[in-house]
């Protein structure tokens, strides 16, 4: 039941209205039209979700109730992701990159989310670390047992952008996020951080340079 809450919460129906229908939501869920169809039955009937329906299709709305609902879940995982994000901690060297970070950083489908959901205005470049040693490279695997801040795919006049996840974290202590690029040439044990400051700089850096980067309990 919570995964279709979830989505539709992420959709924005805890805030308002929101269009949907049957397909987007089977895909979103891994599960059939069907399926998606007889639940959101089940969820009007059982109080958790409105719905209005029009020649243009049906809006949805979560209700109080659902609300509560994944406050409850979210009450109940949130001490286990804070345990595994305590745990996280990844060691590397600085090296540099082909200098695609900058470009793709700046582009306005990207920056403008990077803001949005990172709160920060990220500087124009990634600083790339190479992890050495599998503890480290394992660390980075982990990362996928935690919540993501989703960055979306987007398209332009040019050609079409994937999307990113991003995991707030600190690098030898200085505020910032691990990105988790959907389309990457880098290998297993590389990971690429943004912060709104110029890392090298800021932290005195230079290829060889080790850092530590601690992932952050939010």
């Amino acid at each position: 039941m919570e995964v279709f809450l979830y989505h539709l919460a992420k959709k924005g129906a805890h805030e308002k209205f929101v269009r949907t229908n049957t397909i987007e939501l089977a895909k979103l869920c891994n599960t059939s039209q069907q399926t998606a169809s007889r639940k959101l039955i089940e969820f009007e009937a059982g109080g958790l979700i409105e719905r209005k329906i029009d020649r243009h299709g049906q809006s949805i709305r979560l209700t109080q109730k659902a609300l509560a609902d994944l406050r409850n879940v979210y009450k109940n995982l949130r001490p286990v992701f804070e345990t595994i994000a305590k745990k996280i901690a990844i060691e590397g060297k600085v090296f540099s990159g082909l200098g695609e970070g900058g470009y793709y950083v700046g582009l306005p489908g990207y920056r403008k989310q990077f803001i949005q959901k990172l709160g920060f205005d990220p500087y124009p470049g990634t600083l790339n670390v190479k992890l050495e040693t599998e503890k480290d490279i394992e660390a980075k695997a982990e990362l996928k047992k935690l919540q993501a801040v989703q960055i979306e795919g987007f398209k332009d006049d040019k050609r079409t952008y994937g999307g990113a996840d991003c995991y707030k974290a600190a690098i030898n202590g200085v505020d910032a996020a691990v990105l988790v690029i959907e389309r990457t040439h880098h290998p297993a044990d590389v990971i690429e951080v943004i912060s709104q400051h110029f890392l090298r700089k800021k932290l005195k850096l230079k290829d060889g340079s080790e850092v530590k980067i601690i992932l952050k309990n939010e």
